[in-house]
């Protein structure tokens, strides 16, 4: 099937220059150290475990390495080695255009930092982008058909689109959020507007429950924003700060597929591991259905 009316081709890009910053693990509460160096043009984005010597230890971004985990994004290779908390970092990747990076880290899981994707755009925009000389150019993914999926408390559903955009709806009991729903339509300058610097959020009562089981270990209200009962531990970014925050987390999701996504996404209260699901379902679709795309 020829590529829709409309539809984006992608140069691939790297990086021009090394990057190296060092930060806080959200789960882990330890400290990490991350350099970014450009790859070669079709590497693709691969995450090397600086403090693992075993030759296993370098993990690609691909929908075969997505692993289920608590409360974050998490890849892992054959030999069992993982890399966590990926989707504020992978959302930027996506939003910049980047296809190509050697990421190195000395830990299982990637540095929160502010909570949000902006701290990793500013990084990676002082870094600066090079487009990569290639016949071929980066071919999104479109498939030809809808596909839905639930875990029986969220959905996600997508449907064919020469742009992508996402309509996403939460529902939480608590009064200060309640029910939001916010649109978005995909594009770098609405990213850093509208979707970059919403938090990681949590909400009061679950943070001794969240710590007694390993998890936001490294978390603070300098790298999240609280929600009590009556107010939010700091002034809100936007008006709808959890929901965006939501829609960030899916964009870096969606990019594990290690390739850009087009199509309209409707998400309601969904979670990592039903965006993961999504990723493999459409990479499994692709592969046997054939697409827009290919």
């Amino acid at each position: 099937m020829d590529k829709l009316p409309g539809q984006i081709l992608f140069k691939h890009k790297t990086i021009k220059n090394p990057c190296s910053f060092t930060g806080i693990g959200l789960h882990s509460g330890k400290p990490v150290t991350v350099k970014l160096l450009a790859a070669k043009k079709g590497q693709g984005i691969v995450f090397i475990r600086t403090d693992i010597t075993a030759v296993a230890q370098k993990i690609k971004v691909c929908p075969q390495n997505i692993q289920k985990a608590p409360l974050g994004s998490c890849l892992r290779n054959k030999a069992g080695i993982s890399i966590k908390t990926l989707e504020h970092f992978m959302a930027v990747l996506f939003s910049l255009g980047i296809s190509n990076l050697l990421v190195e880290i000395d830990g299982p899981e990637m540095p929160i930092l502010k909570g949000d994707a902006y701290s990793y755009l500013v990084l990676l925009k002082e870094a600066g982008l090079r487009e990569q000389e290639t016949e071929a150019s980066l071919t999104p993914l479109v498939l030809a058909e809808n596909i839905n999926l639930s875990d029986g408390y969220g959905q996600l559903t997508y449907f064919p689109a020469s742009k992508l955009s996402i309509t996403y709806t939460v529902n939480y009991e608590n009064s200060l959020i309640g029910n939001q729903q916010y649109h978005y339509e995909h594009t770098l300058a609405n990213f850093e507007t509208e979707i970059s610097r919403a938090r990681t959020f949590c909400f009061y009562q679950d943070v001794e429950k969240m710590q007694q089981a390993g998890l936001a270990l490294g978390g603070s209200l300098d790298n999240a924003l609280v929600v009590y009962e009556d107010r939010y531990s700091s002034p809100l970014c936007y008006p709808e700060e959890p929901v965006r925050h939501k829609i960030l987390d899916l964009i870096g999701d969606l990019y594990l597929l290690g390739r850009p996504l087009l199509g309209q996404i409707k998400a309601s209260k969904s979670n990592h591991a039903l965006n993961g699901a999504l990723v493999q379902k459409l990479a499994e679709n692709n592969q046997t259905t054939g697409s827009a795309s290919r």
